[in-house]
């Protein structure tokens, strides 16, 4: 049942040329199956970290890994990027590899096996320091929109 329901809604989607990202009741719903709860798009992001929330579940309609080997909708990997409209750049932050320090992230979906939203702790890169009023455009006060690609 939840298969037909979950082809229904892709076929009204894909009837509707909903093709990209729509902002519905502040989530942000995703050309995949993740929704990204937080930040807002247009919100100033301060700090030394990018604090980001990822429900994989679609809203309670699919499962947590482990998968069963006959699962309908699985979630293989979640690619997180950057955009800016100012400077037209775009930032992977998560591709599923870590490195030194935090500077990128691991496996998303490993994360807090339990939980249904994932909580993303990035550390902002040295190129990206700043207050927003850089002439350069290089600050991060310039990235605005942030973006979940999911391989199902």
């Amino acid at each position: 049942m939840a298969a037909l329901q979950f082809i229904i809604l892709f076929a009204f989607l894909y009837t509707q040329g909903i093709y990209s990202q729509e902002i519905v009741n502040g989530q942000i719903y995703t050309p995949g199956i993740a929704i990204v709860d937080a930040p807002q798009p247009n919100t100033p992001l301060g700090g030394d970290f990018l604090q980001a929330a990822l429900d994989v579940s679609s809203d309670g309609q699919l499962q947590l890994p482990p998968y069963p080997k006959n699962a309908v909708s699985e979630i293989y990997n979640i690619t997180m990027f950057l955009s800016s409209y100012t400077t037209g750049k775009n930032f992977t932050i998560s591709n599923g590899t870590a490195t030194a320090g935090n500077a990128s992230l691991g496996e998303i979906m490993a994360q807090e096996p339990s939980s249904t939203v994932k909580h993303v702790n990035w550390v902002w890169p040295d190129c990206l320091v700043g207050d927003g009023t850089s002439d350069k455009n290089t600050s991060r006060g310039h990235i605005i929109f942030l973006s979940a690609k999911t391989f199902d």
